[in-house]
């Protein structure tokens, strides 16, 4: 059962108030924190790093697993592992931990992730091609003709960023297990909340894109085609740029089915990340401003002991260690933020303009529900990673609270240089520095595709909309 840092704190800082009291003072600031955290009496002070090992941040195999990341992660991992996202070797077996997690050139994880980006690279090729050829009268047109080049072009480069940028995710894990913080606590929720989630939308996603493949292996194209099987059905409605450049063949449908569900699974797995990722991060900014104030304000706050100030260099210093690891989530997340919210806003605008203008009477119940599903889990999806990345920022902001509530005799100019620093910068995710995560952003999003929406209302195609519906929803 997981140990309350607030109770620890109530049930022993009394008597060790008390000890340090009558010593005087106390010299060394770790033993002010665990004192005020949770020290003992007499000689035998609780040393810092015992009771942040006993609380899951450093030792004991059973509770530091409660907030390690690659271990919170494992099962997301393995379902990346399995749509070819992930190329690492050692996900499946755990003993190791993230030490024996590798990504080795020609390994069996690599050569199969290779493989399926090879068969994205060709339905890039493709979907280019049929842009090329069939292109459109207005923005409308060019934007549904541009759907399957988009859509599996994201594919590419996910796999492809794993691919070239794995061993800094790798990096990032065991930064993560070797962390060793004052100011924190368990985090407890952190894998029920990974799984919860990577559960609910790859769930939504999986039972979605079934029904999509249900309406295009039962649902005729033409009273002529009634006749054709299900995979020449498959072939002709759900990649019709194939059957304009290569003749069908039993193989070709069985290849196009795979890559859509690599390129679709890939895409779910990147905005999952960010989001999980994201929860993971603002975590440790909240507990370290609760813990922080908890104990510099509240319990040493008021005394007046010299080493306090060196007790706030020690809260400054974790909370830069924390932007530094922020900083290589942002390192490795950004490109993909950038593509997530590009390609997001795209299918958004789409979806919205396609519920707008298509015509009930040409769409089966089965094609109504599968464009509600699909715009919801979109919609769903984009802001879980808006909310979730945007509370980076905000925790990391609220850190100048505390900053700003420091006694005038522990004042030092480190504390000013931080003050100045965050009140002065953003702190937060970003996408190639093109914007930062804020909850601001959100609202400029949604401004954005009404923008773009406005713009495809004034040229609405003839016959894109209604024909490549189900096609071209892809979420």
């Amino acid at each position: 059962m997981p140990i309350s840092f607030f109770s620890i704190i109530e049930e022993m800082s009394m008597a060790t108030g008390r000890e340090s009291d009558a010593k005087g003072s106390v010299s060394n600031p770790a033993t002010i924190c665990a004192s005020v955290v949770g020290g003992g009496g007499g000689n035998n002070k609780f040393p810092v790093k015992k009771l942040y090992s006993w609380m899951g941040g450093g030792g004991g195999k059973s509770l530091r697993k409660g907030d390690d990341l690659f271990w919170c992660f494992r099962h997301f991992l393995r379902f990346g592992k399995v749509c070819g996202v992930v190329p690492f070797d050692g996900i499946f077996f755990m003993g190791g931990g993230v030490n024996a997690v590798q990504l080795r050139w020609l390994s069996p994880g690599v050569l199969y992730s290779m493989t399926i980006m090879l068969l994205l690279a060709v339905n890039v090729v493709i979907g280019f091609l049929g842009l090329l050829r069939f292109g459109g009268k207005n923005a409308t047109e060019w934007a549904w003709s541009a759907e399957s080049f988009v859509f599996y072009s994201m594919g590419f480069f996910i796999h492809t960023h794993f691919m070239t940028h794995g061993r800094s995710l790798i990096t990032i894990f065991k930064k993560w297990s070797n962390l060793s913080l004052t100011f924190t606590r368990l985090d407890s929720h952190l894998y029920r909340d990974a799984n919860l989630i990577a559960g609910v939308i790859f769930t939504s996603a999986i039972l979605e894109n079934a029904l999509l493949q249900v309406i295009f292996f039962t649902i005729p194209i033409s009273p002529e085609s009634q006749s054709h099987t299900p995979l020449l059905k498959y072939y002709e409605k759900a990649q019709n740029h194939w059957s304009h450049f290569i003749p069908y063949h039993e193989l070709f449908s069985i290849l196009i089915f795979f890559s859509n569900k690599f390129a679709l699974y890939a895409w779910n797995f990147v905005d999952i990340l960010i989001i999980l990722m994201s929860r993971a991060i603002y975590h440790k900014f909240k507990t370290l401003n609760e813990v922080g104030h908890r104990v510099l304000l509240e319990k040493v706050g008021a005394r007046e002991t010299s080493p306090e100030s060196t007790l706030w260099g020690n809260f400054i210093e974790e909370y830069r260690v924390l932007c530094g690891v922020l900083k290589m989530f942002e390192e490795f997340l950004s490109p993909l933020i950038l593509a997530s919210y590009a390609i997001n806003c795209f299918y958004i605008c789409l979806q919205l303009h396609l519920g707008m203008t298509a015509s009930d009477g040409n769409n089966s119940t089965e094609q109504k529900v599968y464009a509600m599903w699909s715009f919801i889990h979109l919609i769903v999806r984009m802001f879980m990673v808006s909310f979730n990345a945007a509370k980076i920022s905000d925790h990391a902001r609220n850190t100048l609270e505390i900053l700003y509530s420091c006694p005038d005799q522990c004042e030092t100019k480190d504390i000013e240089k931080a003050r100045w620093k965050i009140s002065t910068s953003r702190t937060g995710l970003t996408g190639l520095g093109c914007f930062i995560i804020t909850r601001p952003f959100i609202l400029k999003v949604v401004s954005v595709i009404f923008t773009i929406e406005i713009v495809l209302l004034q040229a609405p195609g003839p016959g894109y909309c209604s024909n490549d519906a189900n096609s071209s929803s892809r979420t």
